[in-house]
């Protein structure tokens, strides 16, 4: 039978949940957008000019859970993409025992919220849940950071997108900065993520640096340079590989130097070269001494063709990077504006570790919204935590 909660697979045809955010810094599909983004928080970090959007801060939460009230007032939870279940039973019938362990106390919490307001949904990620109230302020690591829970906490949530839902269950988005007041209920915690509000005015200073490098990156990318960093994105009139190169080595440098080069880019062609998705599959009929031969001359041909790749565009890759590394800059005077007001935030980290970052929010939620996060990048920033996380060791 047809019932409302068949809508998560009806409404994937439409944008529904939130999930992976690009850098801003990452601008090559759409630089446009990127200085928006840095004007959007530059207007709250009173630097002048107009909000034009939103920010709040980036949790670095665990598995994504998805809460709605129904138009009718049945509640249902599920994880982000998957089905949403109404009662413990269709939980448990899937057999699978993180459903059972997780989502049923989660539906359990959900119903008792009051204020959740029928046909509303929400959509966080889990800070910590339990079977027992904190005694005390308690530590969680939901993924790499450690956040302070506070005493008399079972589950603790980041709220980071709210729904309206029709009454055929189709979920639109509608804030990027949740009404948390809705989820609270007797042993749950939903810190306020939405910075608005907050004194985070830049020293003159800062402002200036920051400006200037903005300034800076504006000037060096020319429209030609914007039209080459497009297909960079596209991976349009490149070499076939050279797309899947060019995302792996930035997602490395953001986790080792911080910065782009075009001598750390060549220097990286042997670490993709070398990697098993790149090395020919082992045909049936060929001995491994031919195999290794005939893998060895793939790997020599794709080295090759990547440096001369890289050497035909030097001049625009030194250009581009040079624009990347000035808004590197930009981006971590902003956070460290952040970092010096993080005790005034609602959600708390272990020992004063510095938070993964904020969220920016430009356009209409449900329609034309874009979001871009601001994250540290280098020997210090969150892709190297991250990346080092014991829980990820294998991967």
């Amino acid at each position: 039978m047809k019932t409302y909660f068949t809508f998560i697979q009806e409404a994937a045809k439409v944008h529904v949940t939130t999930g992976h955010l690009d850098h801003v810094t990452h601008f090559y599909h759409n630089p446009s957008a990127t200085f928006t983004h840095f004007k959007n928080v530059l207007s709250h970090f009173g630097g002048g000019g107009k909000k034009i959007g939103t920010i709040s801060q980036k949790a670095d939460g665990g598995m994504s859970v998805k809460a709605v009230k129904m138009p009718n007032g049945t509640v249902g939870v599920g994880y982000k993409t998957g089905e949403i279940f109404t009662k413990p039973e269709q939980i448990a019938a899937t057999g699978k025992e993180h459903y059972v362990r997780s989502l049923t106390p989660i539906l359990h919490h959900v119903s008792q919220m009051s204020g959740f307001k029928p046909g509303t949904g929400f959509q966080f990620d889990l800070l910590h849940q339990s079977d027992d109230h904190t005694k005390k302020t308690t530590i969680s690591q939901p993924n790499t950071l450690k956040y302070r829970i506070p005493k008399g906490v079972k589950l603790a949530l980041a709220a980071h997108s709210q729904y309206k839902i029709n009454k055929k269950g189709v979920m639109k988005k509608v804030s990027s900065q949740p009404d948390v007041s809705q989820l609270q209920a007797p042993g749950v915690y939903a810190p306020q993520l939405s910075m608005h509000g907050l004194k985070l005015k830049l020293t003159p200073e800062r402002k200036k640096k920051i400006k200037e490098h903005i300034s800076s990156a504006r000037a060096l990318l020319t429209p030609e340079l914007i039209k080459f960093s497009r297909t960079l994105a596209t991976g349009q009139g490149h070499h076939p590989k050279f797309h899947e190169f060019h995302e792996q080595y930035h997602s490395h440098s953001s986790r080792t130097s911080g910065v782009r080069s075009v001598d750390e880019m060549r220097g990286y062609v042997d670490t993709f070269v070398n990697k098993k998705a790149q090395q020919p599959a082992k045909r049936k009929t060929e001995s491994e001494e031919q195999y290794a031969a005939r893998a060895n001359a793939h790997r020599e041909k794709l080295r090759t063709e990547l440096h001369r790749h890289i050497s035909n565009h030097e001049p625009r890759f030194h250009a581009l990077f040079n624009a990347h590394n000035h808004l590197i800059s930009a981006k971590h005077h902003l956070l460290d504006q952040m970092r010096e007001h993080e005790t005034g935030f609602d959600l708390q980290t272990h020992a004063g570790e510095e938070h993964e970052g904020l969220v920016s929010s430009i356009g209409n939620p449900g329609t034309d919204e874009h979001m871009a996060k601001f994250v540290r990048e280098g020997p210090t920033g969150f892709p190297k935590k991250n990346h080092e996380n014991p829980r990820f060791a294998a991967r």
